[in-house]
């Protein structure tokens, strides 16, 4: 497929970015995560982040990359741009919020980080910490009935965080 590009004007900022997976049961249920995660994120004026669609994939869309649970899916990417001196933490929040609050409160959808790599050097800077909160989602997840679904999203949110770390 060729890209079509508009002749107009555009700008450019470096920028620090998270990227993760949504999917859920259908493409409608993946529509409303992705349009819950990326709302009011036009702009990183006066917004938190940019935030936005890469691609869908699974199932009805890039079949080349096939989602862990099997359902359709959807990248997101949210960007805070490199010159904001607290971009480290305004990038962790953004992730926090967007994720636990719009995207995990859809129904049937999932997160699943993308950033690999970085999730296993935090692992291997600070295993002590890894294990104490791996430890206290078990707990939780005992609480909620052995809930490890839950468990194991909230655990990619965590790990989403300490990205920016």
């Amino acid at each position: 497929m060729t890209a079509v590009i508009d002749d107009t004007y555009a700008e450019a900022f470096k920028s620090l970015y998270v990227e993760f997976l949504i999917t859920a049961k259908d493409r409608k249920w993946v529509d409303h995560a992705v349009n819950a995660a990326t709302g009011n994120g036009s702009s990183s004026i006066l917004c938190d982040c940019e935030a936005g669609m890469d691609r869908y994939v699974g199932p009805g869309g890039d079949e080349s990359f096939q989602t862990p649970d099997g359902r359709p899916g959807a990248i997101v990417q949210l960007h805070v741009p490199r010159f904001r001196k607290d971009r480290v933490e305004a990038l962790g929040k953004s992730a926090l919020v967007r994720i636990s609050q719009n995207v995990m409160t859809c129904p049937t959808a999932s997160c699943f980080n993308l950033i690999v790599k970085s999730i296993i050097i935090w692992a291997a800077k600070w295993p002590t910490l890894v294990m104490a909160i791996k430890s206290e989602l078990n707990a939780m997840a005992a609480k909620c009935g052995g809930s490890r679904f839950w468990v194991a999203n909230l655990f990619w949110i965590v790990a989403l965080v300490a990205l920016t770390a």
